[in-house]
């Protein structure tokens, strides 16, 4: 009992020491400081030795450390001779340890040998001393817990005994002050942000074990054995990648790879052919982006248990769909194990004598603790993160986020230096990309990467690939606003390379939105306005048919295919504060699928991905590009098998299309599927503003022909403040509920994530008033729908979840 409370007979408080578990030195006095709400009769023993009695309320005195090991002190109450309370706490005396060499070459952090064994190796020189806490020993410093150093000084080891035990959890603490968890912890308890982590995210999360502080690392002893059901996947080529960047806790409303899962067949449907996360690994708090990290190889738990990222990537890997990850290596955040362990706390920052971060980032665009990757420590840790993610979780490939901050070249703010060439940064990247190759042939390593543009050659050459960062995305950005743009870095060849290992985007996580713009920003002329929701939706179709017709890999970003329209910094009561908001929660818009526009912008991105998927004149490397300074953009593929002719005019006012054929012939409009006869193709086609059209030397169909929009009516939101439960449904059915405001007619429709209807109801005519129907989810397969609440002209949208 820690504190005093009312109504209660008796009380005690232990002042000091402050700590119930510590280390001394043997003829160190320790000071005892108790109270209590009654007098009694303290007595004070260690190992069940007497030292002290004393008679009242108070207990001021000490005892002197005794010799060599463990040490518990016990105080006993005392009321008529008869024990009412105790009090304990613990402390150690270390005796002498010689050091021994590192058995088995083990690698760091835990290992499990067999039913009964945990080896532990933390790499950690300079430091006097490492116990290790956990459940096995009460959290309390034991002796027989002390790691042993190697006779070099820089790594302590220690095998534990396990055999009682599923669910492993420890610390290290070192020198006798600081606990941290295992920098190469795979799961960690985090008792500040763990139980904000719905059940259903992560089932039976364990409970954090009293008597325990701060991040402990977790160890499964005998996890459950995951059956992987694609053993051989088959990578697609990178000249053919089409990469959908995805955030999951802004994706799916559930923030789970579950919930992600269910939506696999929209983005097949797309037409992407890989998914890149943000970051996944452990970072700080669970509301992030994730570029925050501070365990590089922990799976963060706010997203899913590994068991259900593994089989997110076996069922990205049955669509033919690659998984790559996003990776934070150039810092780490001070939750970082590898922060803490060597701190300087009056400058607050990584000390002088770290061996994993420089005290001041060498570059000027580094956040957190910059890691020193000249330090083979940082280099074995990177290189254990890089193994980890492909061998455990069959990842496809990394994003290395801001991978030209790998430097130790000290060039301070000078951005202009941190540009230039440098051999030891194209180095170290290729070491890592070394061991890529070396555990995964064929992954991609995909560079965030700022240097001069020879230093992105040699890397190339190497075998990188590189993002475009945001200058091709301001191109676009002008182009749909309708002023003049230059698009030529669509293709790599505008990078003087042959080789398709350049990522151009339209949109990433890190630049505004370009519905955004359009809608906000976008030209007017008499007639005629970009910032109109119809024309605006059509401006981005523009821009898609040229960017998705141009060669090479391409990269979305999440409902850019739906027009999403959200400011970046938007807030998560959808206000805007300009960088205040820039990475917190984001409305989640699968009720965009409801809108005609929208849908015809989704139709248009999937039927160019069709062409690029599947007809080879989309794949070559000789292409055709018209995309200079201008408002009309032209680009020719050829082909034997079938030539491809696009024309583009992003003007707000009608232009020209010059000698927009190659050739005279006939020729189909893959939009419209209408034929033109050509038979001068040096003349012109006249284009409205932002007109476009894509013409084929044979006629292909659009995949898209099917109606995939609700209907042309008007959709709203939270007009009748439509509700669904219970949500998800596991085997009840969903009850929806809905408010008019008047007599209308209702109905109420079931789509799938394509828009397609599952299950139409008339409701009929109904009274104003709150109302409610129940929709049978027990005849749906499990997965997520979309339910069309429609009265009268009006179409309100949500999404449905079904579980078995």
């Amino acid at each position: 009992m820690d504190v005093f409370a009312e109504n209660i007979p008796f009380s005690y408080q232990l002042l000091s020491p402050e700590n119930t578990s510590s280390i001394k030195r043997s003829g160190q006095s320790i000071d005892i400081n108790m109270v209590t709400s009654e007098e009694v009769t303290f007595r004070v023993y260690d190992n069940n030795v007497l030292k002290n009695t004393n008679i009242g309320t108070t207990l001021q005195t000490s005892i002197i450390a005794g010799d060599s090991g463990d040490h518990t002190i016990r105080i006993e109450m005392l009321q008529n001779d008869q024990i009412i309370e105790t009090a304990t706490f613990f402390y150690a005396v270390l005796r002498r340890i010689t050091p021994m060499p590192l058995p088995d070459d083990r690698p760091l952090g835990a290992t499990i040998v067999g039913d009964t064994l945990m080896r532990l190796a933390l790499y950690a020189p300079k430091k006097e001393s490492v116990f290790v806490l956990g459940d096995f020993n009460d959290w309390a410093i034991k002796t027989a817990y002390r790691m042993t150093p190697s006779t070099d000084g820089e790594t302590w080891w220690l095998d534990i005994n396990i055999s009682n035990q599923e669910n492993i959890f420890y610390q290290y603490l070192v020198d006798g002050n600081l606990a941290i968890a295992d920098p190469f912890s795979n799961l960690i308890l985090d008792p500040f942000n763990d139980n904000f982590i719905p059940e259903q995210t992560f089932p039976n999360l364990p409970t954090y074990p009293d008597g325990a502080v701060g991040i402990l690392s977790w160890v499964r002893k005998n996890p459950p054995e995951y059956q992987w059901q694609v053993n051989n996947f088959e990578r697609p080529a990178r000249e053919d990648l089409v990469i959908y960047e995805l955030l999951v806790r802004d994706f799916v409303e559930n923030h789970d790879y579950e919930t992600v899962i269910d939506s696999l067949d929209y983005l097949e449907r797309l037409g992407i052919n890989a998914i890149e996360l943000m970051p996944i690994n452990e970072f700080e708090n669970n509301d992030s982006w994730g570029y925050n990290p501070s365990f590089h190889l922990a799976l963060d738990k706010y997203y899913g248990s590994p068991e259900s990222f593994k089989k997110f990537v076996d069922e990205c890997h049955k669509r033919g769909i690659a998984v790559i990850i996003d990776v934070v290596y150039n810092h780490a955040f001070g939750q970082s194990p590898l922060a803490r362990l060597y701190w300087d706390n009056e400058k607050n920052r990584p000390a002088e004598d770290s061996p994993f971060f420089n005290p001041v980032a060498t570059h000027p665009f580094s956040v957190g603790n910059d890691f020193n990757h000249d330090s083979p420590a940082t280099q074995y840790y990177v290189e254990a993160a890089i193994r980890y993610w492909l061998e455990e979780f069959r990842v496809d490939g990394y994003r290395f986020d801001l991978a030209t901050g790998f430097t130790q070249r000290n060039v301070g703010s000078d951005i202009g230096a941190w540009n230039q060439y440098e051999q030891a940064r194209v180095d170290r990247i290729k070491q890592y990309m070394d061991v890529m190759e070396e555990t995964a042939p064929g992954s991609y390593p995909i560079l965030e990467y700022f240097p001069e543009t020879s230093e992105k050659t040699v890397m190339v050459d190497l075998g990188a690939m590189i993002w475009s960062g945001n200058g091709v995305h301001n191109q676009y950005k002008e182009a749909v606003l309708g002023k003049e743009s230059n698009l030529t870095e669509t293709h790599y060849s505008s990078q003087g390379w042959t080789t398709p290992s350049w990522i151009s985007y339209m949109e990433s996580h890190d630049e505004q939105r370009l519905a955004y713009e359009v809608l906000n920003f976008g030209r007017e002329v008499a007639g005629y306005s970009v910032k109109n929701f119809s024309t605006a939706m059509d401006r981005l179709e523009l821009a898609s048919v040229l960017y998705y017709s141009v060669p090479g890999p391409k990269m979305l970003w999440q409902f850019g295919e739906l027009g999403y329209d959200y400011h970046i910094n938007t807030c998560a009561d959808t206000t805007v504060i300009e960088e205040g908001c820039r990475i917190g929660v984001k409305p989640i818009r699968w009720d965009y699928l409801a809108s005609k526009d929208r849908k015809d912008l989704f139709n248009v991105t999937s039927d160019m991905l069709y062409l690029k998927n599947n007809f080879a004149a989309f794949k070559t490397d000789t292409p055709e590009l018209d995309l200079g300074t201008g408002y009309i953009k032209k680009v020719i593929l050829r082909d034997p098998e079938m030539d491809v002719v696009v024309h583009a005019n992003f003007h707000v006012v009608e232009r020209r299309v010059t000698a927009p054929f190659p050739y005279p012939g006939l020729w189909y409009n893959y939009f419209t599927g209408d034929s033109l006869q050509v038979n001068n193709p040096s003349t012109y086609i006249p284009y409205g503003p932002g007109g476009y059209a894509l013409y084929t030397s044979k006629k292909v169909a659009r995949p898209s022909q099917a109606d995939l929009a609700v209907s042309t009516e008007r959709v709203v939101k939270d007009q009748f403040n439509m509700e669904l439960f219970p949500q998800p449904a596991a085997a009840a059915d969903v009850q929806i509920r809905y408010q008019l405001s008047k007599a209308a007619t209702v109905n109420i429709e079931i789509l799938d994530l394509q828009g397609r209807s599952l299950q139409r109801t008339y409701v009929g005519k109904q009274a104003a008033g709150q109302q409610q129907w129940i929709i049978p989810a027990h005849n749906f397969n499990a997965g997520t729908y979309l339910v069309k609440l429609q009265v009268d002209n009006l179409i309100e949208v949500k999404r449905m979840v079904v579980m078995h």
